[in-house]
């Protein structure tokens, strides 16, 4: 009795643990400045030097990179588990490798390319 209920409390255990997998992007910055990348499924903001690639873990969600010159380029739904054409895959990891270039346009290792859905330049005050 004591032997079915630890097989079946280790079967589950082992279920739960193999179940999970870890979503990133790998984000290379080709903007020819530092940006801040905000994920909004982490609600955690990033920075990453000109030049630099990073991992950031991300879904699912909005991101949001503030750019060189004051410019804000957000992108609606950046979905990693839908992109899975484009994903390199790891031991329960899924990396979607990025490269930001300087006009907002996200590269996929596809050739496809994301625009941002918003873009925020703030006003100049007036002399």
């Amino acid at each position: 009795m004591k032997s079915t209920i630890l097989r079946v409390l280790l079967l589950a255990l082992s279920l739960l643990l193999t179940g999970c997998v870890d979503t990133e992007l790998k984000v290379a910055n080709h903007t020819g400045g530092e940006i801040q990348l905000t994920t909004h499924h982490t609600l955690r903001t990033y920075t990453i030097p000109a030049g630099a690639t990073r991992r950031v873990p991300h879904t699912i969600g909005t991101i949001t990179i503030a750019a060189p010159g004051n410019v804000v380029w957000s992108y609606e739904v950046v979905d990693v588990t839908r992109l899975e054409s484009e994903v390199t895959r790891g031991v329960q990891r899924l990396v979607l490798p990025l490269q930001v270039n300087g006009d907002g346009t996200i590269v996929l290792p596809s050739g496809r390319k994301i625009k941002p859905s918003g873009k925020i330049v703030p006003l100049l005050p007036r002399s």
